[in-house]
């Protein structure tokens, strides 16, 4: 708890009586530091008349104590637990779980550009003129379905596609095309590829990891943030009854 520092001069360095009289719940509880104890020790040495206040609140203090004591029930103590943990997680959970599902999803993108899970193509060309890679998909009545649009560098000649949207155990077949600067076909390339049967457990295991890693990633940059917040939140002093009993 952080202490109050107080001076018992009557107002002289801009600390009233009031001041002082603020802290007698507390000196009666004997829970005030040394400083704060001292102040209030001087202030009634010089004004014998609060003697009666302190004992009024010396009667109270023991009429607590005398209490005996009852433990609420279970839903009673989870309604305050709840309303606690309102009060003192700013953290909106909606943003939790918002940060979660982006963590998520760039964690998953690393992953899969990383492994690159699907039907990968890789060619190579023997002409120096490409400027351009087509990849088409052929589908089943003959139609080329677009794919990609591949930039080649000058005088590169191979290049690599991987094709994430398949169904394991189905056969696909492509048509690569390059082109040079004038749209002219100048290299074409056809090939039949099978989709892995495993596939489907790749992206289990990639959808699962990521939500994890995101998951702990966010819950705890919260709970350091919430850490912070309490830590550099300013001490208010209650009433110090229910304290100590």
């Amino acid at each position: 708890m952080a202490p109050l520092h107080v001076t018992a001069d009557n107002g002289r360095n801009g600390k009233g009586p009031d001041d002082v009289r603020a802290l007698l719940p507390w000196y009666v509880n004997g829970t005030l530091g040394g400083d704060e104890r001292k102040a209030v020790e001087a202030w009634l040495a010089r004004h014998p008349g609060a003697q009666a206040e302190v004992e009024a609140l010396r009667h109270l203090h023991r009429a607590v104590r005398a209490q005996p004591l009852q433990r609420p029930p279970d839903r009673v103590w989870a309604q305050l637990r709840a309303r606690l943990q309102a009060a003192t997680s700013p953290w909106p959970r909606w943003l939790t779980w918002a940060w979660t599902g982006l963590v998520t999803f760039i964690l998953a993108f690393f992953l899969w550009a990383l492994f690159q899970p699907g039907i990968v193509l890789r060619w190579q060309a023997h002409t120096s003129r490409p400027a351009q890679a087509h990849v088409w998909r052929v589908a089943e009545d003959g139609r080329l379905i677009p794919l990609a649009a591949l930039p080649l560098p000058p005088g590169q000649q191979s290049a690599t596609f991987v094709d994430p949207f398949v169904r394991p155990g189905t056969t696909y077949v492509y048509r690569v095309e390059l082109v040079d600067r004038a749209g002219r076909v100048v290299w074409w390339w056809t090939v039949v590829q099978r989709a892995d049967t495993q596939i489907v457990g790749f992206y289990v295991a990639i959808g699962f990891v990521s939500l994890a890693f995101g998951w702990m990633t966010v819950t705890a940059y919260v709970h350091v943030w919430n850490l912070s917040r309490r830590r550099s939140r300013p001490v208010q002093r209650h009433a110090p009854w229910v304290h100590n009993l």
